[in-house]
């Protein structure tokens, strides 16, 4: 009820009878007083453009930028109406008896503000709309209209009784015209052949920038970092499948289009409890035992579960042997303690992580290869304890019993399940044998804490040949010798597991349908398990995913859609050589070739204060304007575009370390990984991380104090950045990647490839024919990419003359203009060629896709059609970029030419240059087609 101060009044004048019936009262405005009654006449006059508060943010006239406050606005006028339409009769008395007395209702105030907002931006649609119908171009015809008297002179006369008034005339020829309107935007709208086509949506509205800024809640991050970190997650275990429902009702809670799970059934290993041993048998006074796993990480929780040690896929076995030292276990490495006649053939070889190989299944592999029967990884306090900086609990660095869990499986070779390369991991699916598999190694091998490793070196003392100067560590009391397998002490390394085939594993995704080209989509993705409890792989990432997952679900409530479609995946078995997101593109490889426009990955979010970027070279543009909308967490009055650039950082190439390998290398769309790190350097063998890496030491306790102390900026600085290029990338009308960087990228590349094959003995001379081919696509790139950009500077021009509308060709030429750009990458990809618009019928001698028998005594003189691929790892399709085949960590340009080169294998080398020529000059000439 309304308070007694609300009801009190002002008293009116008595209209005579002819004011009282007239159509404007005289009390009414002689009520407002003389002043007010002219403004408010002018107001009337002036109409809509005055409308209070709108000054500033019009533009073009009638047009408005939309805000979320004007969205939530007309919601809750529509609500408002309904709740008007279900008064009783009584309180609709009443409201007409206080109109009619003219009763100030501050209640009705604010409906009748409502309801002119709504008009107001039903007469923005008619604008829109008329400005639409108004750059269509009729025909004139020639009409004469006869004259209608003879009709009228017969028609009976109309009593003035029955004759319309010319008012109830005006409404009838307006509610026609309504009419008439409504069936036009319903027929364009919807019946048209424009359907999808959104003609009236314009740039992203400041507004929507502001909210994914404004809205990021560090205290839901900390929530969701507390329960991704409350147990152990390993994949394929009930830790992450509690994790896997926990963030499904997350997605569902911010009611996406569309939730759901996807399982697979992979190969997986777990440690038995009782099957690893790492023991010194010979000679007996030296004889110890390995304690091998962690201390007890949570001391207010001594039943808190902490995963076992050991290396993920790696292989099992019983193995006896002398132990040689092999440094950080490079190709180099072995190949040094050959030359000085240390053999390591049925060996136990130990070595460190990190350093001049970082990719550990790769160090596993290097001793396979030399002859070795077991290998031991341990972390030295040189790269990543005490010999960096204070060791927790202190600092950030690892303690001495800290353990470095690991993968050992061989993700250059093979990438996700390594019993399905190429094929998804689903019931029934053909599986191939792990014996001999390609994407894994054949020796076992365990990870190691340096005070476990301490003992083992020691035994080394006076055997084998002091090491170099760069291969000693820094654990002390060590004096790091070589070994030799005549005299150095017998270790028994005991590495027994369970090794399922078709352990379950379980993605997440949700959708939000895109309004325009809801066929295009855009990834983005983080992998949920860990080794332990992953406060910073990946937690800190996962957080940070779930808080941007929410946001997005905000602002679809105030009736936000995207332009192109989002597809958000929270990853399984990520650790396990990145299987989870594997399995889920080679389910729908086509489709992802074909609409999927980028991949946006956040593995380990934040471990530092040094923002850190790598990904395709088309990101440098669309990645700088959003960075340049972000505060740098740690520094005063800066963005994180100033940091950026004084640092020196650009964007890096991506290498094969997380979930965006499967997106890129294999179905050809373009990727970016994100994150916060120690440090941005790169090219150092020293690592980035300063905290303790795949190790139970990882918690939130260690993450609040040294990689984000500050009520989590670091975090909010990069759900800030994520969410940015999420708006940027999904509803800008025209996609802001400048194929210009890639185009001199892939010239860059060209170049380096040059200068290492000069640096080459008895390299045949045809290769400089090929080589100078390939120089001629990137030239050829680079030409039309300049062409190609051309478009973007044209289309605004055509729309800001057309009062920001966009006629139904030039959105045609614009959609198919972001759909070149996106299938960019897919066109790099060595794939069957199959229809004229892109080459693939072309087969002869000249062509890259048939290959000729050398004609000789039983050779085949017939072309055939060759395999697709990298040659050795078919599973890798992309010609400029993909994983350095021995070291996966790192991307190597032109990776087929680069692994002939490595083989010295000249005939490969120059297919594989002739085919990256083809594939570029085809990327070329369909920029422009």
């Amino acid at each position: 009820m309304p308070k007694e101060d609300d009801l009190k009044y002002d008293s009116l004048l008595i209209p005579s009878y002819e004011e009282a019936t007239s159509s404007r009262p005289s009390s009414s405005l002689s009520h407002q007083g003389t002043g007010e009654a002219q403004d408010a006449e002018r107001q009337g006059l002036l109409g809509r453009n005055t409308v209070e508060g709108q000054g500033s943010q019009r533009r073009n006239g009638n047009y408005h930028t939309p805000t979320v406050e004007s969205a939530r606005s007309s919601y809750d006028s529509a609500l408002t109406d309904l709740e008007l339409s279900n008064e009783g009769a009584e309180d609709a008395a009443l409201r007409r008896d206080m109109e009619e007395m003219e009763v100030d209702d501050p209640a009705a105030e604010r409906r009748a503000q409502q309801r002119g907002r709504l008009r107001e931006r039903f007469s923005k649609s008619l604008a829109s709309l008329s400005g639409t119908f108004s750059s269509m171009n009729l025909p004139t015809l020639p009409v004469s209209i006869p004259s209608l008297s003879f009709l009228t002179s017969r028609l009976p006369a109309v009593s003035d009784r029955y004759k319309p008034s010319w008012p109830i005339i005006a409404r009838l020829v307006a509610i026609a015209f309504i009419a008439a309107v409504v069936y036009g935007v319903f027929f364009i709208r919807i019946l048209s052949p424009t359907k999808g086509v959104n003609l009236g949506k314009q740039y992203i509205p400041e507004s929507f920038r502001t909210f994914v800024q404004s809205n990021v809640d560090p205290n839901l991050i900390e929530h969701n970092l507390r329960q991704i970190t409350a147990d152990d997650h390993v994949a394929g275990t009930k830790g992450d499948f509690f994790l896997a429902e926990w963030v499904k009702e997350r997605f569902e809670a911010a009611r996406l289009d569309a939730v759901w799970n996807e399982d697979f059934q992979v190969y997986l290993n777990y440690p038995q409890p009782r099957g690893r041993r790492v023991e010194i048998i010979e000679p007996e006074n030296k004889r110890w035992t390995a304690s091998l796993e962690e201390n007890i990480v949570d001391q207010e929780n001594l039943e808190r579960h902490q995963t076992l040690v050991y290396h993920g896929h790696s292989r099992s076995g019983n193995v006896t042997g002398p132990l040689v030292y092999a440094n950080y276990g490079s190709f180099a490495d072995f190949e040094f303690l050959k030359t000085r006649k240390i053999d390591v053939t049925g060996s136990i070889v130990i070595m460190r992580y990190y350093g001049t190989q970082p990719d550990t299944a790769s160090k596993v592999k290097a001793a396979e290869v030399a002859g070795a029967i077991g290998c031991l990884v341990y972390s030295d306090p040189a790269d990543d304890g005490f010999a960096r900086g204070a060791v927790w609990p202190e600092g950030p660095w690892r303690t001495s019993d800290s353990v470095h869990r690991d993968s050992v499986a061989l993700t250059s070779y093979i990438l996700g399940d390594p019993l399905t390369p190429g094929w998804p991991s689903v019931p029934g699916a053909e599986r191939i044998s792990e014996e001999s598999n390609p994407g894994l190694v054949n020796i076992p091998s365990l990870p190691l804490s340096w005070q476990d490793a301490r003992e083992l070196l020691r035994t080394l003392d006076k055997h084998g040949e002091p090491v170099p100067r760069d291969w000693i560590g820094a654990i002390p009391e060590i004096g790091y010798y070589t070994g030799h397998i005549s005299s150095s002490p017998i270790v028994n390394l005991v590495n027994l597991q369970d090794s399922p085939k078709e352990q379950p594993i379980r993605n997440v995704l949700g959708k939000i349908e895109g309004i325009e080209s809801p066929e295009s989509e855009i990834y983005i993705g983080n992998h949920r398990d860990a080794w332990c409890f992953g406060s910073v792989d990946p937690g800190s990432g996962t957080a940070v995913f779930l808080e941007v997952v929410r946001i997005f679900g905000e602002l679809m409530t105030m009736g936000w859609r995207p332009r192109r479609s989002l597809v958000f995946a929270s990853w399984d078995a990520g650790e396990y050589n990145h299987i989870g997101s594997t399995e889920h593109v080679e389910s729908r490889i086509d489709a992802i070739r074909l609409r999927g426009l980028a991949y946006l990955n956040v593995d380990v979010g934040v471990s530092g204060s040094q923002f850190r970027a790598s990904g395709a070279p088309i990101f440098a543009r669309p990645l700088h304007r959003v960075l340049s909308r972000v505060s740098d967490p740690d520094g005063q009055n800066m963005t994180l575009a100033d940091r950026w650039t004084d640092s020196g950082s650009t964007l890096g190439p991506l290498g094969a370390s997380s979930d965006y390998v499967a997106f890129q290398d294999l179905a050809g769309c373009s990727s970016l990984d994100l994150g916060f790190s120690a440090s941005a350097e790169t090219g150092s063998d020293l690592p980035t991380q300063s905290y303790p890496y795949h190790s139970c030491y990882e918690t939130l306790d260690w993450l609040q104090r040294f990689a984000d102390p500050i009520e989590y900026s670091r975090h909010v600085a990069l759900a800030q950045v994520w969410a940015l290029l999420i708006l940027e990338l999904s509803d800008e009308p025209v996609l802001s990647f400048d194929m210009r960087d890639y185009a001199q990228n892939i010239w860059s590349s060209v170049e380096a490839l040059r200068e290492d094959m000069t640096k080459l003995k008895n390299r045949p001379k045809s290769l400089s024919k090929a080589l100078e081919q390939l120089d001629d696509a990137a030239k050829l790139l680079s030409k039309n990419t300049h062409k190609f950009e051309e478009f973007t500077a044209s289309w605004e021009e055509e729309v800001l003359a057309h009062s920001m509308v966009e006629n139904r060709e030039l959105a045609i030429e614009r959609i198919s203009h972001n759909a070149h750009m996106g299938q960019f990458d897919s066109l790099l990809l060595d794939l069957p060629l199959t229809t004229e618009s892109d080459d693939r019928t072309r087969e002869g001698a000249n062509s890259p896709d048939t290959i000729i028998g050398d004609g000789g005594p039983g050779g085949d003189r017939r072309r055939k059609r060759r395999e697709h691929g990298l040659p050795g790892r078919r599973q890798y399709k992309h010609v400029v970029h993909g994983p350095s085949l021995p070291n996966s960590y790192k991307d190597a340009a032109f990776p087929g030419v680069r692994d002939a080169l490595s083989d010295a294998d000249w005939p490969r080398v120059e297919e594989q240059l002739a085919l990256a020529a083809e594939r570029v000059h085809q990327a070329a000439r369909r920029l422009l087609l």
